[in-house]
């Protein structure tokens, strides 16, 4: 991937910022992945910004899902997607680097083919997967302009097995490090662990926009009334996938210790459990002991978890030591919904923001007695109303959280010829 001779960039960025904005996936694709990029790249190009996305080949299949997010896409917003050019006879010889080495080159000359014909004033390259930020490494240098990396996830100290890393993504981790004008974390906790680990970065070139939730995703749900639950067991949901990073053990062990000396809340409680379900996760969910108090709904519409969600007494949300630097992204959807949040784990983002808000109930993994007051109280129909959130949610909508992060990107330092 050796660099042509540059031309020197001329003239200056006028008003209407051109953007060119890196991810693996975008709608019509969905997961976490997708909401992001395409969240920003709606509200950025209502805000007057130029956006041209260059995203990985589609690998999904067309669901509604993704037709409902893609057509939130407005219709100035660019999309390529990667177009295979990189040919490699033995592609298992090939180093592993941030996700994919084939892809980077895919990305990276299908961008500079699109950019070339008009050049970005600003490259944000999002990850996972973390070759974007190698691709727009690259693409900045080349079109002399701001590099800013959206570090949706850690790359090289995430926790998690979804991100492999190995000695090479350091390195070029650093690199991108170096180079970026702008980097953004979505936690205070993943900025100052960055800072701590990498000396390429200091905090001068960093900030902090948080995830958010899209209120026109529950325009269509009945608001959540706490006075309509006056008959049957009490329902506590858990809503979104259960997957090997967010394992229920440690909470269904607990649960099934305290159910065998308080029998009364198998009747006066219940578990449902929306969304997929990793092999292990629903393992343990068949093993439990009680298994008349659980209920697993496989996945459904966004509309429809939205409404089981405010038909919730409670909504459980599996704090485990390794998510502390981390605000999953159903917490977001959880508070929206207005129930109060039960947070088995305290401590991390999560518990500082469920106690910051007095949204919920946070639980040590070990105090069973904690977690018994706590269900008794959510069996308690006279349970106290909660403090109100609207202003910290109207703080928190994608759109806001997309307003700032243009400002950011407009404020970042022009790379001038040297």
């Amino acid at each position: 991937m050796r660099l042509p001779q540059r031309p020197r960039r001329t003239g200056e960025r006028g008003d209407a910022l051109r953007l060119g904005l890196l991810a693996m996936s975008f709608p019509p694709e969905t997961g976490g992945g997708a909401f992001r990029p395409a969240s920003f790249a709606r509200y950025a190009s209502e805000a007057g910004v130029h956006v041209t996305v260059v995203a990985a080949r589609a690998r999904q299949q067309l669901t509604e899902a993704g037709r409902y997010l893609a057509g939130h896409i407005p219709a100035n917003v660019v999309v390529h997607r990667a177009q295979p050019v990189a040919q490699f006879a033995f592609p298992k010889l090939l180093p592993v680097l941030g996700g994919g080495f084939l892809e980077l080159i895919d990305m990276h000359e299908t961008a500079n083919r699109v950019f070339r014909k008009r050049w970005p004033d600003a490259i944000l390259a999002t990850g996972p997967q973390f070759y974007t930020f190698v691709a727009g490494l690259r693409l900045a240098a080349r079109y002399r302009c701001p590099l800013v990396l959206d570090y949706r996830d850690e790359w090289t100290e995430c926790p998690f097995d979804f991100v492999q890393a190995g000695e090479l993504d350091r390195r070029w981790e650093k690199r991108c490090l170096a180079a970026a004008q702008l980097v953004i974390f979505t936690t205070e906790s993943q900025l100052a662990h960055a800072i701590d680990k990498f000396a390429e970065l200091d905090e001068a070139r960093c900030a902090v926009m948080p995830n958010g939730w899209e209120p026109r995703d529950w325009q269509d749900v009945p608001p959540y009334d706490p006075t309509r639950f006056t008959d049957g067991p009490r329902v506590v949901s858990f809503v979104g996938n259960l997957g090997n990073h967010t394992p229920p053990d440690e909470f269904m062990d607990e649960l099934e210790a305290i159910l065998a000396r308080r029998p009364d809340l198998r009747e006066r409680i219940r578990f449902r459990f929306v969304g997929h379900q990793s092999p292990g996760s629903a393992e343990r969910l068949a093993a439990f002991s009680y298994p008349e108090m659980l209920e697993s709904v496989e996945h459904v519409p966004k509309s429809d978890a939205s409404r089981l969600m405010r038909e919730s007494a409670a909504l459980l949300l599996l704090n485990g030591r390794r998510l502390h630097r981390y605000i999953p992204g159903k917490l977001y959807e959880y508070l929206a919904a207005g129930p109060p949040v039960l947070v088995h784990g305290s401590g991390g983002e999560v518990g500082s923001l469920i106690e910051r808000l007095g949204a919920g109930y946070v639980v040590a993994s070990d105090d069973r007695e904690g977690l018994v007051d706590v269900l008794d109280q959510i069996c308690d129909r006279s349970a106290p109303a909660f403090p109100d959130r609207s202003s910290w949610l109207a703080e928190h909508t994608r759109e806001a959280i997309a307003h700032r992060t243009v400002a950011l990107i407009r404020a970042a330092p022009r790379v001038t010829d040297g």
